[in-house]
């Protein structure tokens, strides 16, 4: 595989699935970083969160929102992704790990919101 497409790339995504009883088989490992990349590198929102455009939704007062939004809509493509690709307990294992990126994306927007309002 792809070193620049790997599980080894996403830190904590490993570890949440060798909590559960099965670890992931090369097909699964396989479907899981391309579903993964293919979520992350396309379509609107993916744009917004690259690049220069990245700063231009940053600036917007309403930027926790957007992200929400888009979090979901990533979210539900996941779900249609990912059917049948991992059993119950990756998938729980998967999403548990999700949210927690979340929490972590939003908590970088607030602290980066706040800079850049502390420069107006």
């Amino acid at each position: 595989m792809n070193d620049l497409l790997s599980i080894n790339r996403c830190p904590g995504l490993r570890p949440a699935i060798a909590t559960t009883e099965n670890d992931l088989r090369s097909e699964q490992e396989t479907a899981l970083v391309e579903a993964m990349h293919k979520i992350r590198t396309t379509g609107d929102s993916a744009k917004k969160w690259e690049g220069a455009q990245a700063m231009e939704t940053m600036a917007q007062e309403n930027v926790v929102e957007i992200f929400e939004e888009d979090w979901a809509k990533g979210q539900e493509a996941y779900h249609e992704e990912l059917k049948g690709v991992l059993d119950d307990d990756q998938s729980k294992a998967f999403f548990d790990s999700q949210a927690q990126m979340k929490e972590f994306h939003r908590m970088g927007i607030n602290i980066v919101k706040n800079m850049m309002k502390d420069k107006k």
